[in-house]
């Protein structure tokens, strides 16, 4: 069991990721101080069934409310007698159908990426009790951006690999997202090269993150947006024509990962990748299989098809450190499918 010296500053509990890092780190004993934009935020999480289920544990959460993440100094009241920050939220903008005009990219993407990265740091050495921040990145961030486009080669990259901070000007929101991505990742190192706090960073860098979503209520919000959606559009019949990489993690599992990067025996300053199928991902299309063999019903009425269209291609990760570093065997795709489908089939049922 922790103490109260142990305590978490957690920002981003309302998040997909967030949510199930906060349910981990309870059930890990942590006393947690969740970050949320707003009063109606807090009922949001209590109310949710994982942390219901915790019973008297829910006791171990306290809130801060901070409205704007972007804002200077804004978890300056959060992080007062922290010892770690897992910093999930990222400022991901409600863009719209039309999405923005590419010279407000810089703008919306960018700067508050940058600001926000040093704030932060900036916080936890202000409050002189934290020792480690865990940052949410991404493989975006370490991998150049042609890989994306499946124009790359066969090179691996881990844990270690980085590439220079992408310079504007950007194509679109997506290519805008990678580079800021990318810059967070770099500035946070940097800080801890130049400033030299007494504390430490370790960043989790997942691919796709897949998996139950149990702050959802409709099925729309599984299809039409996040990352699960990337995985229900050929189960919903749709054929896409642009390409997707094809390195997957599972929610539960990336959770995990922010709660054992606390560990003091695990070595601070350094970055874990977290893709679960490592060198040889399946295809999205590979899903197909594993829904007619686990809901065999909803293929045949419809309600999932197997007639979709998802062009794949793989980028080659070596996850081999985390693995050893963390002591974790992170759950395969079929898996993944299984618990997005599962999900979609049930919030289907309450429509």
């Amino acid at each position: 069991m922790h103490t109260s010296e142990d305590l978490v500053l957690l920002t981003g509990a309302t998040g997909f990721i967030g949510y199930v890092v906060l349910v981990k780190l309870l059930e890990a004993g942590y006393p947690v101080r969740c970050a949320v934009r707003s009063p109606s935020k807090i009922e949001q999480i209590l109310s949710a069934p994982s942390i219901r289920a915790l019973g008297p544990i829910r006791e171990r959460i306290s809130w801060v409310v901070v409205p704007d993440m972007t804002a200077q100094h804004a978890y300056n009241d959060g992080a007062k007698g922290a010892k770690y920050i897992i910093h999930v939220a990222f400022p991901i903008p409600s863009l719209g159908k039309q999405g923005p005009l590419v010279q407000d990219l810089e703008r919306i993407f960018i700067e508050p990426a940058k600001r926000g990265t040093i704030d932060l740091l900036e916080t936890a050495k202000r409050a002189g009790s934290v020792k480690r921040v865990v940052f949410t990145s991404s493989i975006v961030a370490i991998i150049p951006d042609n890989y994306f486009l499946a124009k790359g080669d066969d090179k691996v990259f881990d844990a270690e690999s980085r590439i220079p901070s992408p310079s504007g000007p950007y194509r679109d929101d997506s290519d805008a997202y990678r580079a800021s991505k990318a810059i967070a990742l770099n500035q946070a190192e940097a800080y801890i090269q130049s400033e030299r706090p007494d504390f430490d960073i370790i960043s989790i860098v997942p691919g796709w993150v897949l998996g139950k979503n149990e702050l959802l209520e409709h099925p729309d919000q599984m299809a039409l947006g996040g990352s699960n959606s990337m995985l229900l559009s050929p189960l919903l019949g749709h054929k896409n024509q642009f390409h997707l990489n094809t390195n997957y993690v599972h929610v539960d599992d990336v959770a995990k990962l922010h709660v054992l990067a606390l560990d003091v025996k695990v070595e601070g300053n350094q970055a874990f990748v977290a893709s679960s199928d490592g060198l040889t991902c399946p295809d999205w299309e590979d899903a197909f299989p594993i829904v007619e063999q686990e809901f065999p019903e909803a293929v045949r009425d419809g309600r999932l098809k197997t007639t979709g269209k998802q062009p794949s291609h793989s980028i080659r990760i070596d996850g081999t450190k985390t693995k050893d570093v963390l002591a974790i065997d992170l759950v395969p795709f079929k898996v993944q499918v299984k618990d997005v489908a599962g999900q979609y089939l049930e919030l289907f049922g309450k429509a």
